[in-house]
């Protein structure tokens, strides 16, 4: 069996509407082709067993929380930081209230959020949803 072209036909199977599946699917395939013969001495049974379609909508959330970034900041209103017990910290948006405990920085918060809340409460906090 052609281990590259059963990737392929995986990758096929994957839904169209997800973020920059083209990109990702592109991506996944030429970095598979230069590693071809690791793969090829991967064993038959875990070979199988991975799922590259998961592997794939895995890299479109993680370039769809990245997009969240620039946008989600500018949504912010403050940061509100807590010298004695930093565990309480949080931000505050137009949508609500997120924790981020221990962090000190704009930067750290918005990158906590994005990683840290599902994709519906991102979009929500991008449109200034309450």
């Amino acid at each position: 069996m052609d281990r590259l072209e059963y990737i392929k036909g995986e990758l096929r199977t994957a839904p169209s509407g997800l973020f920059n599946v083209t990109k990702n699917k592109k991506e996944l395939l030429e970095f598979y082709s230069s590693k071809i013969e690791e793969l090829n001495k991967v064993d038959e049974g875990k070979f199988l067993n991975h799922c590259f379609v998961r592997e794939l909508i895995g890299r479109c959330e993680k370039d769809e929380r990245r997009s969240y970034m620039r946008r989600i900041k500018e949504k912010i209103i403050k940061l509100e930081r807590h010298q004695y017990a930093p565990e309480l910290n949080c931000v505050h948006t137009k949508a609500g209230v997120y924790k981020v405990p221990g962090v000190k920085t704009l930067d750290k918060a918005v990158e906590t959020i994005i990683y840290k809340q599902s994709l519906t409460t991102l979009n929500k906090i991008v449109l200034g949803l309450g």
